[in-house]
């Protein structure tokens, strides 16, 4: 990993599973999303997004908070919680009838490369699992403190995210972000290591000037972690190697080494009867990005809505929603019509959910919109709010693009 540096506190608990929370990266000007490009900004992984502070005497307790050190020295550990703990009191909601009850996990004061003066470094866990996945950096600048968010993984030490990359003294953030989903403790997880420092009071994605450093983690994923999981995975019949070979592929095709990087795998995946083989083939062929993997994960999507497998088929759903362009929208939006007018009670059941879910995306059909306004007198109350639900979608969506 990187050479620590700076002074930090932890609030220590294991990492137990994902969350749903994901920070956005600029989003597409264009109504119909490309082929593979999410829909919604909130379904997009890696970068900072800008955070507002909600707390009104932020600005009073960070200049009193170093009003009182010394020597230049930072913050202590204590104050960096007590503050971390203040800033966001939205997102940290305790007490009875609360939905959420987060916590701050780890918090310190940092001199980040590219900025004057200390910054406030935080992970959040902000549903009261632990997942600490929520990393946020405020500093203070000439419009007083502004905060920056980002979607990390096992955060539950900031001192993990924040060190010397090249031991020349800058000090980066470094932080893991998963390019593969969450699967409990069924499956691996891939991930890639982002490093960002300051520019004019804004954090910069500073990968590409690092490429030393992802030289060494290839090397030793190749040389060390692989073997090593490989042997693990025999004993505990478990998938680790997987991902580390994800992880080396794609630092392979970002180094330049072999842009196609680990692209033959993630098809033949895609024909794999476990649904995470299945899943980790499509996010490989995401990440590559390419118009031809695009094409072939999406083409692999609609083909398992035909299967006779339910996981299957979810899986195909899954992918659509999220990253379908409208061609492929439009063909799951006829398959759903079937669905919905076949005899099968559990596709019905699929076809009705897919039209809530088309209907965020695309014009719902003449047809899609007859039969939903049948269905939202059903007696079943169930069917019926399920209906109306889908047709508010679509008029939401049919409003503002007037």
């Amino acid at each position: 990993m990187i050479k620590k540096s700076g002074v930090t506190a932890s609030f220590i608990m294991m990492l137990l599973l994902n969350m749903c929370y994901q920070c956005s990266v600029a989003q597409s000007d264009s109504t119909n999303p490309p082929v593979g490009q999410s829909n919604e900004a909130k379904k997009q992984r890696g970068g900072f997004e800008k955070k507002t502070i909600t707390y009104p005497n932020a600005l009073r307790d960070w200049k009193r908070i170093f009003a009182a050190t010394k020597g230049g020295k930072p913050p202590s550990n204590s104050d960096a919680f007590d503050l971390a703990g203040k800033l966001f009191p939205d997102a940290l909601l305790k007490g009875s009838g609360s939905d959420t009850t987060g916590d701050v996990c780890g918090a310190g004061f940092f001199r980040i490369a590219g900025s004057n003066g200390y910054s406030l470094v935080a992970t959040y866990d902000i549903n009261g699992r632990r997942f600490c996945n929520d990393l946020t950096v405020v500093h203070r600048d000439a419009d007083g403190l502004s905060a920056y968010s980002a979607y990390a993984w096992g955060g539950e030490e900031v001192e993990e995210f924040v060190g010397e990359v090249q031991s020349d003294g800058r000090v980066l953030l470094v932080f893991p972000v998963a390019f593969s989903e969450y699967e409990g403790t069924n499956s691996c997880m891939a991930f890639w290591e982002e490093i960002y420092s300051f520019d004019s009071g804004v954090l910069v994605n500073r990968d590409s000037d690092h490429k030393s450093y992802y030289r060494k983690l290839l090397h030793r994923e190749l040389s060390e972690g692989l073997q090593e999981a490989k042997k693990d995975d025999a004993d505990r019949h478990g998938d680790e190697a997987v991902c580390i070979q994800m992880e080396a592929d794609k630092i392979r095709r970002f180094l330049g080494i072999s842009p196609d990087a680990g692209k033959a795998a993630a098809i033949r995946w895609l024909s794999s009867k476990n649904t995470y083989m299945r899943g980790k083939g499509l996010a490989v062929l995401m990440d590559i990005g390419d118009p031809s993997s695009l094409v072939i994960a999406q083409q692999a999507a609609l083909g398992w809505l035909k299967s006779k497998d339910r996981i299957m088929r979810a899986d195909g759903e899954m992918w659509l929603e999220f990253h379908g362009d409208e061609e492929a929208l439009t063909i799951y939006q006829d398959l759903a019509l079937q669905w919905l007018q076949g005899d099968d009670k559990s596709l019905r059941g699929e076809g009705l959910d897919a039209l809530d879910s088309i209907a965020n995306e695309i014009p719902l059909e003449q047809d899609a919109i007859k039969l939903l306004q049948k269905l939202a007198d059903n007696p079943s109350e169930n069917v019926a709010n399920r209906a109306k639900m889908a047709l508010n979608a679509a008029e939401i969506r049919s409003q503002a693009k007037r």
